[in-house]
C-alpha cells in the first residue's frame, strides 16, 4: 500500500510541471520537491515494514554527482578564497562600489544558484525513486503511459491556445505570438516535451500492433489493451501536432530525424508492420495538420536550412561569446547564474538591449556553470550510458520482444532531446528535465528486460544493514523537505504577488492610483516574509514608480489647469497641445506638495538598492537606482549622486542599451545643473561618448539621443554629428529636425537616407554582407524604404505649402506603391501556384484594402475554403473599387458574383 501511495506521489509531478509554467516557477519547483520526498519517504516506511532494502542500480545518479558537488563547492566562501577565477573576483570587488551584494562566493548569483541546485536534486531524487518503483514490466509501462498522458494533456493546451488564443494568468503562459507552448515559456522546451510523449506513444502503438498474442506486453495489458491503444493514439497525433505548430525548426528537425531512426530500426528488426504502422500514424499526424496548412512549417523549416536565419546566427555569436566565458573561468565554472552574469562584459552588440540567462546550448551552459573538468565527466558519464543502452538495444538477439519497439521508442526519444539541447536549454527546464529522467529510467528498464541475459540482481540490504541505509535516506529527506518547502511557501508568494499585478493590468476600468496602489501593497507585504525575491522587488518597484507617476501627474495637471483656467485631467498632460504649458506649470507646484512624489521615489529606490544588492551581476539594477535618484532629485531638490553609479553600471555592461541610454540622461542632467565650466565640459565630454556608443550599438537609438544632446549640444544634434550613416538613423534624424523646425536639414537627412538605401546590396546575406552586418541589416525592403522616405518628404512639401514639390513627390510615391503592390501580387501568384495559401494570404493581406486584385484573389481562397462571411466583405468591398479594377481582376469578380447566384451589376455590363 505505502509503495503504491509512494508511485502517485512520483507520479504527480510528471502530470503537473507541464502546466505550472512549464516548471520553471519557484512555486511548482517546491511543490514538486516535497511531492517527491514524499515518495521517498513512503517508499522508505514500506521497506522498514517488510524488514529489507532493495536497491536497483541507479546509474544515472553519477551524471548529478558532478553537478551538486561543483554547486556546493560554489556556494562556499573558502572556495571562493582558495579557487576563484580572476573573472569572478573582478565582478564581486566590483560590485561592492555601487551595492553590497554580500559574502562573496563563485556562484555569482546565490538566488539563482539555489534554484538550480534545487531543481539539481529533485531531478536526482526522482530519476532514483523511478527506478527504484518502477521496476517490472507493468509498472514501467504505467510510467510510460503518465509521461505519455502528461505530453497529451500539454500538447492539448498548446493547440487550444494556438487555434482559440486563449490566455490564462496564472498557471497557464502564453506569448502574443501564434504557436503552441502549452504551459512552457519557450516553444521550443514545449516542443521537447511533446516530442518525450510522441515516441513513447508511437512505440507502444508499434508494439501493440506489432506483437503476437502471448507476448509480454499483450498480456501486461490484457482487456485494457484497446481503450489503452485509442488513447494512444489520439497522444500520438496530440504530441505530433504540437511539435508541429510550436513552429520549433530546430524541435521538428530532431523530432523528424529520431523517427527516420525509428523507422530504420523498426524495418530491420520487425520489417512489415514495424513500418508500415508508424508510417500510418505519420501520414496521419500530416492529414491532420494539413488541414490548417504546412505551409509556415515548411517556410520555416526552409528558412532555418538556408543559412540567413538571424535566431541561428544569432546563437553562433552567442555561443562564440559563451566560450569566451567558458575560457575566464574554465576549471570553476561560475554557477548557474554564468552567462547571464558575464556575458554583457563580453560585448553583445548582436543583440542590444537584451541579456540572455543561457548560451542556447546546454552542453556550453554546463561548461559555463561547473566548469571544464565537471562538465566533462558528465558528458564522459552521458556518453558511456547511452552508448551501453544503444548496445543492449541494438544487440538483444530477442528482436520478436514486444518490449523492443517500446525500448526503441524510448531511446529516439531521448535522441531527439540530446540533438535538439545542442542548440537550446531545455533541460533546464524542471517540467522537461524530469520527463526526460522518467524516460531514461523506463527506456533503461525495458533495455534490462529486452535482454534478459545481461539483467542485473538489485542489491538487499536486510536487517540493521538496511536499516541504517533507510534511516540515512530519512535523515536526508527530513533535512530536504524544509528547503523545499520554503521554496514552494515563497513560490506561491510570487505567485500571488504576479497575479495580483496581471489582475490589475487586466482591469483598466480601475484608476491608475488604485491599481498602481494595489500591486504596491501586495508586493511590499510578500516582502516582508521573502525580502530577497527578485521578481517581487522588481514587481514592488515597477508599482511604486507608477504610484509616483500618478502623483506627478496629478500635480502638473493641477498646474495646467491653474493656467489655463480650466480642469485638466492627469491622463491628458502628454498631449502637444499641453506641451508649452508643462515647464509653468512645474513651477506653480508648491515645495510642499513636491514632498509626495520625492517621498515615492525614494521608497523605489531603496527598493533597487535592495535588488542590486541580490547578486554582484548587478549593473542594469545599479543604473536603476541612478533614473531613479535622479528623479527623486528632481522633485526633493536634493543632488541626485546618480554619476558613480552610472559610472559602473557602464563598466560592467559597456555595450548594453539600457544601461548606455540611462547614463546618458544621467550625465545630460548633470551638465545641464552643473555651473563651474570646466566640470560641464567633462560631463558633456562623457555625454558624447556615451552617445556614440549608443549609437553605434543601435542606431534606433538617434531618437532618444537626439532630445538629449540638444539640451546640451544643439548645433551637434541638428548637424547630424551623432547620427551614424545608417538608413534607420536618417530617418529617425529627418523625423526629429522636423519637429524641432528644420524642414530644410531634414529632406537633406533624408536625401543621404535614399542614397543610402540605393546603395543597398540586392543580394543582402551573410556571404555578401558578413555575419553581423547582416544581423544589423536594414530589415525592410528597399522598395518600402522608399515609400517611407517619399511619404516624409510630401508631408514636409505639403506643410510648407511647396506644391510644385509636393506633387512630384506624389508621384513618386504612386509609383512605389504600385510597384510594391505589383512585386507583392507576383510573390502571391507564385505561392499560390505552389499550393501555399496560408503564405499568399499573408501576402495579400499586407497589400491592403485598397488594392482590387490583392482582394479579389482573397475573395477567391474564401470561396473555395467556403468562408462565407469573409467572401461577403470582401466582395462589398470589391464593387466599390469597380472603377480600378484591370481588366483580369474585372473577369475573376464578376466570375465570383455569378458563382454565387448575384447578377452583374449595371455597372458592369456597361464596361
Amino acid at each position: 500500500m505505502l509503495q503504491n501511495l509512494a508511485r502517485v506521489a512520483l507520479l504527480l509531478p510528471i502530470l503537473a510541471l507541464p502546466l505550472l509554467w512549464g516548471g520553471r516557477h519557484l512555486a511548482a519547483v517546491g511543490l514538486a520537491g516535497v511531492c517527491v520526498l514524499v515518495s521517498l519517504f513512503l517508499w522508505l516506511a514500506g521497506a522498514l515494514m517488510r524488514g529489507h532494502l532493495e536497491l536497483r542500480p541507479a546509474r544515472g545518479l553519477l551524471l548529478f554527482v558532478p553537478v551538486l558537488v561543483v554547486g556546493l563547492l560554489q556556494c562556499c566562501p573558502w572556495a571562493y578564497d582558495a579557487f576563484a577565477p580572476e573573472a569572478v573576483r573582478a565582478l564581486w570587488e566590483g560590485a561592492r562600489e555601487a551595492s553590497d551584494p554580500g559574502t562573496p562566493l563563485i556562484a555569482l548569483d546565490p538566488a539563482i544558484q539555489r534554484y538550480g541546485l534545487a531543481v539539481t536534486v529533485l531531478a536526482g531524487l526522482f530519476y532514483f525513486l523511478a527506478v527504484e518503483l518502477f521496476q517490472g514490466t507493468r509498472r514501467t509501462l504505467i510510467l510510460l503511459v503518465v509521461l505519455a498522458l502528461a505530453s497529451g494533456i500539454s500538447a492539448a493546451v498548446g493547440l487550444w491556445q494556438f487555434t482559440e488564443q486563449e490566455e490564462w494568468l496564472l498557471f497557464i503562459h502564453k506569448t502574443a505570438d501564434r504557436v503552441a507552448s502549452g504551459g512552457f515559456f519557450n516553444r521550443n522546451h514545449f516542443a521537447d516535451f511533446c516530442t518525450l510523449g510522441f515516441f513513447v506513444s508511437l512505440g507502444l502503438i508499434t508494439s501493440f500492433l506489432t506483437s503476437h498474442r502471448g507476448s509480454g506486453l499483450i498480456e501486461e495489458t490484457g482487456r485494457a489493451r484497446m481503450p489503452l491503444l485509442a488513447v494512444l493514439g489520439l497522444t500520438a497525433l496530440l504530441t505530433a501536432l504540437g511539435v508541429i505548430f510550436s513552429y520549433s525548426r530546430a524541435g521538428t528537425l530532431s523530432a523528424a530525424g529520431a523517427l527516420l531512426l525509428f523507422l530504420v530500426w523498426m524495418g530491420l528488426v520487425r520489417r512489415g508492420k514495424g513500418v508500415s504502422v508508424p508510417l500510418l500514424i505519420l501520414v496521419a499526424v500530416l492529414v491532420v495538420a494539413g488541414f490548417h496548412g504546412l505551409e509556415l512549417v515548411a517556410d520555416r523549416l526552409g528558412f532555418a536550412l538556408s543559412g540567413e536565419d538571424s535566431s541561428a546566427l544569432i546563437r553562433l555569436e552567442l555561443w562564440q561569446s559563451t566560450l569566451e566565458i567558458i575560457r575566464a573561468v574554465p576549471w570553476t565554472g561560475a554557477g548557474f547564474a554564468a552567462v547571464r552574469a558575464l556575458l554583457p562584459s563580453m560585448g553583445t552588440g548582436y543583440m542590444p538591449g537584451f541579456i540572455s540567462a543561457d548560451a542556447h546550448n546546454d552542453y556550453l551552459d554546463l561548461l559555463a556553470i561547473i566548469g571544464i573538468p565537471a562538465a566533462a565527466a558528465v558528458f564522459v558519464i552521458g556518453a558511456v550510458l547511452y552508448v551501453r543502452l544503444l548496445k543492449r538495444l541494438a544487440g538483444s538477439e530477442r528482436r520478436i520482444s514486444s518490449w523492443l519497439p517500446v525500448a526503441v521508442g524510448g531511446l529516439c526519444g531521448i535522441t531527439a532531446v540530446l540533438c535538439h539541447e545542442s542548440v537550446e536549454y531545455g533541460l533546464k527546464q524542471p517540467a522537461l528535465l524530469i520527463g526526460f529522467c522518467a524516460l531514461c529510467a523506463a527506456t533503461t528498464a525495458l533495455a534490462e528486460r529486452v535482454d534478459e541475459g545481461r539483467s542485473e540482481r538489485p542489491a538487499e540490504f536486510k536487517g540493521v544493514p538496511g536499516a541504517v541505509v533507510a534511516v540515512i535516506l530519512l535523515v536526508a529527506d527530513a533535512a530536504l523537505l524544509p528547503f523545499y518547502g520554503r521554496i514552494a511557501g515563497e513560490g506561491i508568494a510570487q505567485a500571488r504577488v504576479e497575479q495580483t499585478r496581471d489582475a490589475m493590468a487586466a482591469t483598466p476600468q480601475l484608476s491608475a492610483e488604485i491599481r498602481a496602489r494595489t500591486v504596491r501593497e501586495a508586493s511590499l507585504a510578500a516582502l516582508e516574509q521573502y525580502p530577497s525575491n527578485t521578481v517581487i522587488l522588481t514587481t514592488a518597484i515597477d508599482s511604486t514608480m507608477d504610484f509616483g507617476d500618478v502623483e506627478r501627474r496629478a500635480l502638473i495637471a493641477k498646474g495646467l489647469s491653474q493656467i489655463l483656467d480650466s480642469t485638466i485631467e492627469p491622463t491628458a498632460i502628454d498631449r502637444p497641445a499641453y506641451s508649452r504649458y508643462r515647464a509653468a506649470a512645474l513651477d506653480r507646484i508648491p515645495s510642499a506638495d513636491k514632498a509626495g512624489p520625492a517621498a515615492v521615489y525614494a521608497g523605489a529606490a531603496d527598493l533597487a538598492r535592495r535588488l542590486a544588492d541580490t547578486a554582484p551581476s548587478n549593473a542594469l539594477d545599479v543604473s536603476m537606482v541612478g533614473q531613479i535618484l535622479e528623479e527623486e532629485s528632481f522633485w526633493s531638490g536634493k543632488p541626485a549622486e546618480s554619476l558613480p553609479l552610472h559610472a559602473y553600471a557602464l563598466k560592467h555592461y559597456p555595450t548594453h542599451t539600457t544601461v548606455l541610454s540611462r547614463a546618458l540622461r544621467g550625465y545630460v542632467l548633470a551638465a545641464m545643473n552643473e555651473k563651474e565650466p570646466a566640470k560641464r565640459a567633462e560631463l558633456v565630454a562623457e555625454v558624447e561618448r556615451i552617445a556614440e556608443a549608443l549609437v553605434s550599438q543601435d542606431p534606433r537609438e538617434v531618437q532618444r539621443v537626439l532630445p538629449l544632446i540638444d539640451a546640451v549640444l544643439p548645433a551637434a544634434a541638428r548637424e547630424g554629428r551623432f547620427v551614424p550613416e545608417n538608413v534607420t538613423a536618417m530617418i529617425l534624424y529627418a523625423d526629429w529636425l522636423e519637429s524641432v523646425g528644420e524642414p530644410g536639414r531634414a529632406l537633406g537627412a533624408l536625401e543621404i537616407a535614399d542614397g543610402l538605401n540605393q546603395d543597398r546590396l540586392e543580394e543582402e546575406n551573410p556571404w555578401t554582407m558578413g555575419r553581423l552586418e547582416y544581423l544589423a541589416r536594414e530589415r525592410r525592403s528597399k522598395i518600402d524604404v522608399a515609400k517611407l522616405i517619399e511619404e516624409k518628404r510630401l508631408r514636409i512639401f505639403n506643410a510648407g505649402g511647396d506644391s510644385e514639390a509636393g506633387d512630384a513627390a506624389a508621384e513618386r510615391l504612386r509609383e512605389l506603391r504600385r510597384q510594391a503592390d505589383d512585386a507583392k501580387i507576383e510573390r502571391a501568384d507564385e505561392l499560390l501556384a505552389a499550393g501555399q495559401w496560408a503564405l499568399a494570404e499573408e501576402v495579400l493581406v499586407r497589400i491592403g484594402y485598397d488594392d482590387p486584385r490583392a482582394l479579389v484573389r482573397r475573395a477567391e481562397m474564401a470561396a473555395v475554403t467556403r468562408k462565407v462571411f469573409t467572401l461577403s466583405k470582401l466582395l462589398e468591398k470589391l464593387e466599390t473599387l469597380e472603377d480600378v479594377m484591370d481588366d483580369d481582376t474585372r473577369s475573376r469578380y464578376e466570375k465570383l458574383r455569378s458563382d454565387r447566384g448575384e447578377p452583374v451589376t449595371a455597372n458592369t455590363e456597361q464596361k
